[in-house]
Order: structure tokens, then sequence, then C-alpha cells
């Protein structure tokens, strides 16, 4: 699948050579000196919103390649995101190991993390058809991470009480603040948030939505206004 998708600025090199063992298969890709997202995040801290927003315009259109090609990553998260430079200004997406076509069926994943969506973390109890969506909502969740410095919850599930109250705010919004977490977020960004992480599928726009977003803050505003 790497081998596929090289040649897009945003994805990362996969060399043509390649070792070949009777337990090994060995191949060769492009070198990210700068290491990864989730290197340079610091827990409770998050990173400069321009940072932040220059990942994000380069991560949507890496994405877009890829839903262009009828391919969903599924497993898009920070580590899975390198950086050619510490500042941001080229990165690149990898590890496609469960990369999958859309409208694959699918009926279990060996791993959930934060990350994923709620239609994956609830596989066990039914089957779904691969979509883009799954991508744009751990879109939001990274855009959410890099610029807090904290995940949203554990898991999308009902268990989670920070999945649950985020629920519940989007369901209510109008009536209740915004959880602990979002109050530093702007109102703007709060909406953008509101539709990448929408909990039903459909209702993710296209991932594209991010690039008609940077031009307003995403923090540093009173986000109850």
């Amino acid at each position: 699948m790497s081998v596929y998708l090289t040649g897009h600025e945003g994805i990362i090199s996969t060399y043509s050579s390649f070792l070949e063992s009777s337990d090994h298969y060995m191949f060769s890709q492009e070198l990210a000196p700068a290491g990864s997202l989730l290197s340079i995040m610091q827990p409770g801290e998050g990173l400069p919103e321009e940072l932040v927003k220059r990942c994000a315009l380069q991560i949507t259109q890496a994405l877009e390649y890829m839903h262009s090609k009828k391919l969903v990553h599924m497993d898009l998260k920070p580590d899975n995101i390198l950086l050619m430079d510490k500042r941001g200004h080229r990165i690149k997406l990898c590890d496609f190991g469960i990369t999958l076509f859309t409208g694959t069926v699918i009926k279990s994943i060996l791993l959930i993390n934060a990350c994923m969506p709620p239609e994956l973390c609830a596989l066990k109890y039914k089957s779904i058809v691969v979509d883009p969506s799954i991508d744009i909502w751990a879109l939001g969740v990274v855009l959410y991470a890099t610029l807090t410095g904290n995940y949203p919850w554990k898991r999308a599930v009902v268990e989670d009480s920070l999945f649950q109250e985020f629920v519940y705010w989007q369901n209510n919004m109008d009536h209740v603040p915004p959880p602990k977490g979002w109050k530093n977020i702007s109102r703007r960004a709060q909406d953008l948030f509101g539709i990448l992480l929408s909990q039903e599928p459909s209702c993710r726009n296209q991932v594209g939505l991010v690039l008609n977003s940077v031009h307003f803050p995403w923090n540093f505003e009173d986000a109850t206004q």
C-alpha cells in the first residue's frame, strides 16, 4: 500500500528495494529526521496554533489524496504523522498497515485507540462499511490533541466519562456549557470540531472543511460567546 501511495508530497516515500527472508520482509522508506507529531507533543501543553494549522493543512491534503484513490487510512494518529522538520513545515503520513479500500466490510479490529471513531470502537457489536468519515473523525481528534496537549477521551465509547460529556454537550449545545477540556477553544473552532467529530458518520463533511477554517482563531477566544 505504501508503494501505491508513494509520489504525493504528504505521503512517506517507500523505495523499490527490499529484502526478504523466510521469516521477514524488509523495505526502506524516506527518512523523517524530526520524528513524529507525537514526539513534539507535551502532555497538557498544546502546540502553537500556527504549527497546528500548518500541520492540519498538510494532513488534510494527504487524506484528500488517499480518499481520491478510494483508500481510508484507518489508523490516523500523531504517531503516524512524521515530521521532516520540528516546525511542521513538511509532514508526511505513514503506516498504512491497516489501510482499506472504501466499501470494505469489516467485523473486527485488533487495537482501539483514542483517535478511532465510535463505529470502530463498537465493532464487537456489529460490522461496518469502511468510508472516509473514519479518517475525518481521527483528524478531529488529532487536531484537538495537538491544540490542547491532551486527548479528548481514552476511547469513544459510552463507558468513557469524557466521551459521554462531549456527546451530551454536542446534543445540547444551546443549553449546556462546553466540558472543561473544550472551554479554551474558540466557538468557531468548536463548531468545526462538532462537524469533524459528529456521532453520525454521514454528517462528517468532506475533509476539505479544514482548509476553510484556518483563517479564524482556534484558541484564545472566549469560547462561550
